[in-house]
């Protein structure tokens, strides 16, 4: 069965959340089913033994962006990953093939195999703002986001979370604002999620 004609089959049985695919995602779906190299996948979206790969990243202020060939929009859960089959915003295809998962953000670089870099941009998502009437019971808020070990940007006066009905009317009961707000969305990473970086003269 042709790979277009297997990835509708496996559409149809799935929800329509799942189907919503970004171009970005189907990119790796459709390599995945071309894994002999050979395919109508090919033409539209590249061949791995020829597209350029990033295997390493470098944070904001740490890479030469006067070398970008260009840039990447991605949301926060494709700048969170260690392998994936994406694209550039020019529509050129790359392989993001790093080490281990590392949280990408607004400005870091991307070293691609033929020496040129990409720049990464956090594309706006559907988020909340939560304020409070005094720092201490915005402390308090985010005690309970964290408790649900749910992701969380913290910035002076706010915090920004993913829009989730649920978890809103558990805030709006303990006291918080909230706003609805379209914003790139970058949480607190983990104590181990720095990427290593070389120095400007190492470059």
């Amino acid at each position: 069965m042709a790979p277009e004609a297997r990835l509708t089959s496996v559409l149809h049985v799935l929800p329509a959340s799942v189907v919503n695919l970004s171009r970005r995602r189907f990119s790796g779906i459709c390599d995945c089913l071309t894994s002999s190299g050979e395919g109508p996948c090919d033409g539209a979206i590249g061949d791995r033994r020829t597209m350029l790969s990033a295997e390493r990243i470098e944070r904001a202020g740490h890479w030469p962006r006067d070398e970008a060939r260009g840039t990447v929009t991605l949301g926060y859960d494709d700048r969170h990953r260690r392998r994936l089959q994406l694209l550039s915003d020019a529509g050129e295809p790359f392989l993001l093939d790093l080490p281990r998962a590392f949280v990408l953000r607004e400005g870091d670089g991307l070293a691609l195999s033929d020496g040129s870099w990409l720049r990464v941009k956090a594309a706006p998502e559907p988020l909340i703002e939560v304020t409070a009437a005094s720092p201490d019971l915005l402390a308090r808020l985010a005690w309970h986001i964290g408790n649900r070990h749910l992701p969380a940007q913290i910035e002076p006066g706010r915090l920004l979370i993913r829009d989730d009905h649920v978890i809103a009317a558990m805030l709006v009961g303990l006291g918080a604002s909230l706003r609805r707000i379209e914003a790139p969305f970058s949480p607190e990473a983990g104590a181990y999620d720095a990427a290593p970086h070389r120095h400007s003269h190492d470059l």
